[in-house]
């Protein structure tokens, strides 16, 4: 009772009245933190002033190499180390994800969406 090869729409149709689907409590944190996040970003948007003086001029375009940060990591030989172990177990740690996709796409046949 209640899925959708129970329900006859043609009569449903033919009642001529105004039909009300309900999505149901099963969906209600997902609508609930779609009404936050929104929320959120209209406060962001409409009442939080801007934190920086807007600036007239001109772009430094070097500024904006999101490699610069690096050279001042690897200019730190202290940190090379603790740099290398992070990079590693980062590396480790998707190694489940990756493996997860492609048992997912040999086993199932699953596509790039139904994998995630």
């Amino acid at each position: 009772a209640g899925t959708d090869d129970d329900i006859d729409w043609a009569a449903i149709a033919r009642t001529g009245q105004p039909v009300v689907v309900y999505m149901g409590m099963a969906n209600l944190p997902i609508i609930a933190a779609a009404l936050l996040n929104a929320a959120n970003l209209l406060l962001a948007v409409f009442v939080l002033p801007e934190s920086r003086p807007p600036a007239r001029g001109k772009i430094d375009l070097a500024a904006l190499n999101p490699l610069k940060p690096l050279g001042w990591v690897f200019s730190m030989k202290g940190l090379l180390p603790i740099v290398l172990v992070y990079f590693i177990l980062s590396g480790a740690g998707e190694a489940y994800g990756t493996c997860w996709a492609l048992w997912g796409f040999d086993t199932f046949g699953w596509n790039g969406l139904w994998i995630g």
